[in-house]
């Protein structure tokens, strides 16, 4: 592979535009935190990376936390990922932290994710939104239902994820928004219902999963349901009801895993 090197966030400002950064240029783009003097570096935006980009690395010999989302361009060959003691924390500009470009269609290709160093995780860091609060009655109006509150992202979206670790590695999915409360009434009109709360995310999303690990464990967490909306106040409460709790993510939400060596 071609290789371009940076070392950090602040090395890309000829690579950054109004909505975060374009990565292209080679092949490999390595982000290398080697004499980095802190232990977070945050990115101003999403990191698009182009189609003719094979691999990002983001390397460290000590713990460094990234905040950062990676969008991967639709490509005909599978992307590779590779972190050396990172903790990627999704930046919450995005609802997936590392997930492929899905504005075209559903992605068809792999994600290879290797890593490396005593610990590495991807969290999710997208804050889904809460249910809009129910309207109050008006004349001759019942009052409105509270919305239903936004899913929770994933750490990982891939058609297929094959992952590849020396040491402990964590994800974990978004939690779902709250759903929002139904409007107050008075007088002879119905108060509204409380909106169901959000779904939460899944750590890990794809069709299928092949994992290897040479030392450690994998832990998948899947995100919290957001809490149901309450039901509203005064008036008739005539078939309404506070709303129910958004279920919880799946860990690893797979139609298929293959664990090669390993412990889930």
């Amino acid at each position: 592979y071609t290789q371009k090197t940076f070392s950090g966030s602040a090395a890309l400002a000829d690579y950054l535009r109004d909505d975060g950064y374009y990565l292209y240029g080679a092949q490999h783009i390595v982000i290398d935190y080697d004499g980095f003097a802190n232990s977070q570096d945050n990115f101003a935006g999403v990191i698009y990376i182009a189609n003719d980009v094979m691999k990002l690395s983001f390397l460290s010999k000590k713990r460094v936390t990234v905040r950062a989302d990676l969008v991967i361009q639709q490509r005909a060959t599978d992307f590779e990922l590779e972190l050396e003691n990172i903790i990627l924390q999704g930046a919450g500009k995005m609802p997936n932290a590392v997930a492929f470009d899905e504005s075209v269609s559903a992605p068809q290709t792999d994600l290879v994710l290797s890593a490396y160093g005593v610990y590495n995780a991807i969290f999710c860091g997208y804050n889904a939104p809460n249910g809009a609060q129910g309207s109050g009655d008006g004349m001759l109006q019942h009052a409105g239902n509270g919305g239903t509150g936004g899913a929770g992202g994933c750490a990982v979206s891939a058609a297929g994820l094959l992952l590849y670790t020396e040491g402990d590695m964590r994800f974990s999915g978004g939690n779902g928004g709250d759903g929002g409360d139904g409007g107050n009434a008075s007088g002879l009109n119905n108060h509204g219902s409380g909106g169901n709360g959000g779904r939460g995310g899944d750590a890990i999303r794809c069709k299928t999963l092949e994992y290897f690990c040479v030392n450690g464990t994998l832990a998948a967490e899947g995100g919290i349901g957001g809490d149901g909306g309450a039901e509203g106040q005064g008036g008739f409460g005539v078939n309404r009801a506070p709303g129910k709790k958004g279920s919880d993510g799946a860990g690893i939400a797979a139609d298929e895993t293959n664990v090669l060596r390993g412990e889930i």
